[in-house]
């Protein structure tokens, strides 16, 4: 037996639902499938006058559900926020991770030395009077090289 296909017409208030059949059927359904006498009209609802009490709660409730929309729309915001500050919190963490793992590398000399004007030792905390580079050495990362600039090698080569 093959699949019927139908469509279905439905007319406006107190009309009989109406239904065709496409296709090819059998003996039984040919006929229409169903005794004539058990047919029963359909018809479509007619829509009923609410009262004044009825529209009020359905008004209510069209608010408490554009409230709940609001409220879920709120919800996805705020989550999304949150997510925006977490990740900005985390690269804030790392950020300042690398800055202190930087300025564990750097070391500084400040404030005032005291330098020989003549042999241009330095004097340490301590009292004693080191040579410039064996100071600069101790007390930074840097490293000192030797070298002559331009004056000093006219004055040399004179």
């Amino acid at each position: 037996m093959r699949t019927k296909r139908f469509a279905v017409s439905r007319a406006c208030a107190g009309t009989v639902l109406r239904v065709r059949f496409r296709g090819k059927l059998s003996g039984n359904e040919q006929s229409g499938g169903v005794n004539p006498a058990k047919r029963r009209k359909r018809r479509c609802r007619v829509p009923r006058e609410l009262s004044a009490e009825q529209l009020e709660a359905l008004k209510a409730l069209s608010r408490q559900v554009l409230a709940q929309l609001e409220l879920r729309r709120n919800l996805v915001r705020l989550e999304q926020s949150l997510k925006a500050r977490d990740r900005a919190e985390a690269e804030k963490e790392r950020t300042l991770r690398d800055l202190k793992a930087a300025l564990g590398n750097i070391r500084t000399l400040e404030g005032l030395l005291p330098i020989c004007l003549s042999c241009k030792k330095i004097q340490d905390q301590k009292g004693q009077w080191q040579p410039f580079e064996y100071y600069v050495r101790a007390h930074s990362e840097a490293k000192v090289t030797h070298k002559i600039c331009p004056e000093c090698s006219k004055a040399i080569s004179a």
